[in-house]
């Protein structure tokens, strides 16, 4: 394989950016004019936030948020020039509580900039379709009807998994969103951007990632020749000033080649607003490298959709979109368009509780924390002696479950995790884990563990341990572990 030389750069066309028509000097100087307006205690809250340890939105109370509402109101009524608005009927979910509520999160309760955003986002989804999504929410059949004769296109693209809402929460509970820019940037900035469009809307109907926020992982590994088009920034700037989605981080992993120093200066420039150019966190090392990084900020890399040879994984975003299929489509059916009502979750928050055959959801932190309960609760279940004392412990932990704004998920055929509404099958699910917690914890606490220490030492040679003539094993240390 030949190697790219990276002190050349390519002859781009006269619509492409290159690093010469734009003023590299003047993108350091607004990230350094952004820092140093910062206080020391802003920064440190910033940085907090980025790895995931605090988080900027204000704490909720049902008094805040309705002061909020009403001069959220006050200000789109003073805003004079807003025909799209205008014209949208007041049964849409663009007038909606809880819609509206998701726009004062991503400005952290600030009702001029949030009145403000609604407004822009009403325009730029009338542009980019038609006012039917303004009725009801954007869906995935948009992208195919919705965007003329280029529509087949655009969801082909999307189905190739250049930009993906990864199904897996980092350890704060922030969605992670993933754009491999060194596959997408050869695609038409109109397909390219419709794709992200509809993935920050998904992302922005979750109550959890409008309150933390959302972790965007863009990829830039390998062979990437294209230059970013001029009009990058004016698409680009249009949709993240408009959906309502706020950016917790930005991790910009590229190799350290001039195009991709061309994108990461477009991201400076697109980050508005006070500290946020700080999110902006580049990595320029290697892929191994990069992975150590990330796993610093709680984002389980194991689950990014991209191996070691810049190859997209698709399996989970295939999945992904079937399972937003029969979420649009439950709604559609019941007539609502509300997540909040729907018994259908393409993602489980970090509370939730989730039942699928495997092991690939054992490290799920609903499940650790329901699995710390049944060790708390389980000697108190089998010593009850009648079955209104084991029903007391199983609704105990079902309420401890609940207590922390967990549900109990089971994994659909359709896709996604459906709400197990039933009480009877909960209780039923509780009390199978507590039986074969029983058996598993029995057998660990069976196990004989060791305090010799030569055990660390044994069998480096290679050899397996001799038997005597008795059957016992003869080893220099007679008290290992028994596994």
């Amino acid at each position: 394989m030949t190697q790219r030389n990276n002190t050349l750069t390519p002859a781009p066309p006269a619509n492409r950016m290159t690093t010469e028509t734009m003023d590299m000097q003047h993108v350091d100087e607004l990230l350094s004019q952004e820092l140093n307006s910062l206080s020391f205690q802003d920064r440190s809250k910033i940085q907090e936030e980025i790895h995931g340890v605090a988080n900027l939105c204000p704490e909720e109370t049902p008094e805040m948020m309705e002061s909020s509402l009403k001069y959220m109101q006050h200000y789109l009524d003073n805003i004079k020039h807003k025909p799209i608005f205008d014209q949208i009927s007041p049964f849409s979910y663009v007038h909606s509580r809880d819609f509206r509520l998701s726009f004062l999160r991503c400005e952290l309760y600030d009702p001029k900039k949030a009145a403000e955003r609604l407004v822009r986002f009403t325009e730029y989804m009338s542009e980019e379709y038609d006012m039917e999504v303004l009725e009801r929410p954007l869906q995935m059949s948009d992208l195919q009807t919705k965007s003329g004769k280029r529509g087949k296109e655009v969801l082909d693209c999307f189905r190739l998994g250049y930009a993906q809402l990864l199904p897996f929460r980092d350890r704060s509970g922030r969605r992670v969103a993933f754009s491999n820019t060194s596959c997408s940037m050869d695609c038409d900035p109109d397909i390219r951007y419709k794709s992200y469009q509809y993935i920050l809307f998904v992302a922005s109907r979750d109550i959890e990632t409008q309150q933390k926020g959302l972790v965007f992982v863009s990829w830039g590994k390998g062979e990437a020749a294209s230059w970013p088009h001029k009009e990058e920034l004016i698409r680009a700037d249009r949709l993240y000033s408009s959906m309502p989605i706020r950016f917790a981080s930005v991790h910009q992993c590229y190799d350290n080649t001039p195009t991709f120093q061309l994108y990461n200066a477009i991201n400076i420039l697109l980050m508005k607003g006070g500290g946020n150019k700080m999110r902006l966190q580049t990595h320029l090392e290697d892929d191994c490298e990069v992975r150590y990084k990330l796993l610093t900020f709680g984002i389980p890399v194991d689950l990014l959709p991209v191996t070691e040879s810049n190859n997209i994984k698709t399996k989970n975003h295939h999945l992904w979109i079937k399972g937003r299929r029969a979420i649009e489509q439950a709604e559609q059916n019941a007539g609502y368009y509300n997540a909040a009502t729907s018994n259908l979750v393409d993602c489980p928050a970090l509370a939730d509780v989730v039942f699928k055959p495997g092991t690939s959801n054992i490290s799920h932190p609903g499940n650790s924390i329901f699995r710390e309960l049944l060790f708390a609760n389980y000697i108190a279940y089998f010593d009850a002696k009648t079955h209104a004392s084991k029903q007391e412990v199983v609704s105990r932990v079902i309420q401890d479950v609940t207590r922390r704004d967990g549900k109990f998920l089971e994994w659909d055929n359709c896709g996604c995790w459906a709400i197990i509404g039933d009480p009877g099958l909960v209780r039923k699910k509780v009390y199978n884990s507590l039986f074969y917690f029983k058996k598993t914890f029995s057998a660990r606490s069976n196990v004989q563990m060791t305090t010799c220490s030569t055990f660390a030492f044994e069998r480096q040679d290679g050899k397996k341990r001799k038997r005597d003539p008795d059957g016992s094993e003869s080893s220099v240390c007679r008290n290992c572990s028994l596994w």
